[in-house]
């Protein structure tokens, strides 16, 4: 289906990445229809949020954390282009902050539930025992994830105070 990103040779793998892939494909698809990627509807839905819970506190700044400040600003500069944002004064700070527009919101809200009904056609073959089943199988093995990056954490700390490396090379 796709670029297998991380050459998985186990079936369970492979699936979940394709899995994956094949959601986010069809998210892609729902928003495009809107004009906006995955990243911008990202935005939208923090800047909406950061406007319900801190209204005092929104800057473009602080929008997305993996995203470099000139990324944001573009987005921010083409979603007004759309109508999807306005920039408002703010007496704190130097720049105007992005802010949805009151037209906009009604846009958010179908987006929102066209991708729920996508969440909805995606989950749809499961029962919900079978759901339940998943997720307590998806659960394991995050947990394991985790447990794995705790250990690597520590080992990494121990690496810096002088103890030997005994992390597993990778072939």
């Amino acid at each position: 289906m796709s670029a297998n990103l991380y050459d998985a040779k186990e079936p369970l793998l492979r699936c979940l990445q394709e899995n994956l892939a094949g959601w986010h494909s069809a998210l892609d698809h729902v928003l495009s229809q809107s004009g906006i990627s995955t990243t911008e509807w990202h935005l939208l839905q923090h800047l909406a949020h950061r406007q319900r819970t801190e209204p005092d506190r929104i800057t473009a700044a602080c929008a997305l954390p993996w995203l470099e400040a000139e990324e944001v600003e573009a987005m921010v500069r083409s979603l007004s282009d759309q109508g999807w944002l306005e920039q408002q004064p703010n007496p704190d700070a130097a720049q105007p902050v992005p802010v949805i527009r009151s037209s906009a919101s009604h846009r958010m809200d179908k987006l929102g539930q066209a991708i729920k009904a996508l969440q909805s056609v995606w989950v749809s073959p499961l029962s919900l025992e079978e759901r339940g089943m998943m997720i307590t199988y998806l659960t394991k093995m995050q947990r394991q994830l985790e447990r794995l990056a705790l250990r690597n954490s520590a080992n990494c700390g121990s690496l810096t105070r002088g103890a030997p490396d005994r992390r597993v090379l990778i072939r």
